[in-house]
């Protein structure tokens, strides 16, 4: 059971990985050349299909990597505080709850954003919302290096 648990788990997160940086680095370009509604449409039709993937991976790494730390008796508080594995595993906690924050706080300015457009006014949610998608990236990438390091 437990191997079932890490492949999921793993699988999971990749799949929320790979997803951000194709997101990231193919989906938005292509519709940030676009000009008019079509550029707008684009990116919040990449959001629309993206969501349940993107978050139901997260979900499911989460609810496994919490059975997979209590395999390690990580929640001791003596293993948890104590060693290095559990200082990365809070590490790793605290990143994920940063990235669902980001996450949370980027769908939120991007709709804020989408209704400056459409009502013509000034885009002050753009720098913010750039700002938070660079950081949820650097907070998908950090998540697996401390996850590797954990294995070591």
């Amino acid at each position: 059971m437990y191997d079932l648990l890490v492949v999921v788990h793993v699988v999971s997160a990749a799949v929320w990985v790979g997803g951000v940086v194709a997101l990231t680095f193919v989906a938005v370009p292509v519709a940030q050349r676009q000009t008019g509604t079509l550029r707008g449409e684009l990116l919040r039709d990449f959001g629309r299909r993206w969501r349940p993937i993107g978050w139901g991976a997260l979900a499911l790494a989460i609810a496994t990597g919490v059975p997979i730390a209590e395999h390690w008796n990580a929640f001791d508080s003596e293993v948890l505080f104590d060693t290095r594995f559990g200082r990365l595993l809070l590490l790793k906690g605290g990143l994920v709850a940063l990235l669902i924050a980001l996450s949370v706080g980027h769908g939120r300015l991007g709709g804020v954003l989408a209704r400056q457009i459409r009502e013509g006014r000034e885009q002050s949610a753009r720098r913010p919302l750039v700002y938070a998608g660079r950081a949820s990236l650097a907070t998908t990438l950090a998540i697996p290096a401390v996850a590797v390091l954990l294995t070591r």
